[in-house]
């Protein structure tokens, strides 16, 4: 299942600083990118907003952007737990 992915820009607002990538120093940029979880056999892909840099894999996420992880944990352990 794919989740749908939410504008990144809608779920928190532009800080007024850009935070820089802490491995690289590099600029940092507001978007939404595809994670798959997994969690007892069960997997999903969902649009996760955050923080990302473009010179490396890091990434920062807000406590707002950690709950569209998390519903989608709930929704894997609920899937999980009903197909027992």
């Amino acid at each position: 299942m794919v989740a749908p992915f939410a504008d990144p820009d809608a779920i928190l607002a532009t800080p007024p600083i850009d935070p820089v990538c802490p491995e690289t120093g590099a600029p940092m940029h507001r978007d939404t990118r595809p994670m798959t979880l997994t969690w007892q056999g069960e997997t999903i892909t969902l649009g996760m907003p955050g923080w990302y840099c473009d010179t490396s894999e890091e990434s920062i996420h807000s406590g707002q952007d950690m709950k569209m992880s998390d519903r989608m944990l709930k929704l894997l352990r609920a899937r999980h737990l009903a197909s027992r």
